[in-house]
C-alpha cells in the first residue's frame, strides 16, 4: 500500500491511476461493452418487450460481474472477491487493486447519483476518511484504501454511452472526480466497436431433473 497524505479531492485520480493499470482499465471497459451487447441480445431476441425490459438490466449485471472475475485471473497482483449485502438478497463483487477498492454500478445517465447501499456508504467512509487524518473517527491502523466506482450506463442500450471511475464523498451523495473510460480510450474502443460486439448467442440450458421439467441450469 502506498502511505501518502491526501490534500486535496485531486488526488483521487493520480492515486487510483498509481493502482489500476491501463490494461485492466481496457479489459474491464471491454467486458462490459461486450456483456451489454450480449445480454440485450437474448433478453430482446427470446423475450417480450416488457420481460426484457425487465430482465436487461439484472442479466446484464450479473453477466458483467461473473465475466470480471474471469478478467481477473490475468492480474495476479489484483484480486475480486464476491460478497453479500447486509440482508443476504443480493450479492456485489469488489475489486482490490493496490490501493483501490472498485465496484460497479449502473446508471441511467452518468450524473445520476448511486442508489443507497450499506456496502458502498461504507466503503466510501472508510475510503475518505482514512486520508484525512484530522477527521474525528480516523483510524490510523487501517490501511490507505481509496474507494471507486465503475461506473456505466444507460439502462436501455445494447451499447454503455459512458463506462466512468467516479470517486464518492464519504456519504456517496456526490462524486468528487471522473474519469470518463471511453474518452480516454476513445480510439481504442472506436475501432474495436463492431469486433467487439460480434458475440456468441447465450444458450440457457433447461434439463429434467428429479422427473420435473423447466429448472434453468
Amino acid at each position: 500500500m502506498f502511505s501518502r497524505s491526501r490534500q486535496s479531492d485531486s488526488n483521487n485520480i493520480s492515486i487510483y491511476n498509481d493502482s489500476v493499470p491501463e490494461a485492466l482499465e481496457i479489459d474491464l471497459i471491454r467486458c462490459v461493452i461486450t456483456e451489454y451487447a450480449a445480454s440485450y441480445q437474448f433478453c430482446y431476441g427470446n423475450l417480450s418487450h416488457g420481460s426484457a425490459r425487465d430482465l436487461y438490466p439484472l442479466f446484464r449485471t450479473a453477466r458483467i460481474e461473473s465475466k470480471v472475475q474471469e478478467v481477473l485471473l490475468n492480474y495476479p497482483f489484483a484480486k475480486v472477491v464476491e460478497k453479500p449485502n447486509r440482508p443476504n438478497t443480493a450479492n456485489h463483487i469488489e475489486i482490490i487493486c493496490n490501493d483501490v477498492i472498485l465496484t460497479f454500478n449502473a446508471v441511467d445517465n452518468r450524473n445520476t447519483l448511486i442508489r443507497r447501499a450499506e456496502f458502498r456508504e461504507t466503503l466510501a467512509r472508510d475510503s475518505q476518511q482514512l486520508w484525512i487524518p484530522d477527521m474525528p473517527s480516523y483510524d490510523e491502523t487501517l490501511g490507505n484504501v481509496l474507494y471507486a466506482i465503475f461506473l456505466h450506463g444507460d439502462s436501455t442500450s445494447n451499447r454503455p454511452t459512458f463506462t466512468d471511475i467516479v470517486f464518492p464523498d464519504e456519504k456517496c451523495k456526490k462524486y468528487l472526480d471522473r474519469i470518463a473510460l471511453l474518452d480516454k480510450y476513445k480510439d481504442i474502443f472506436h475501432a474495436q466497436k463492431s469486433e467487439i460486439e460480434q458475440v456468441e448467442p447465450i444458450e440457457i440450458i433447461i434439463k429434467e431433473v428429479e422427473g420435473r421439467e423447466g429448472n434453468i441450469e
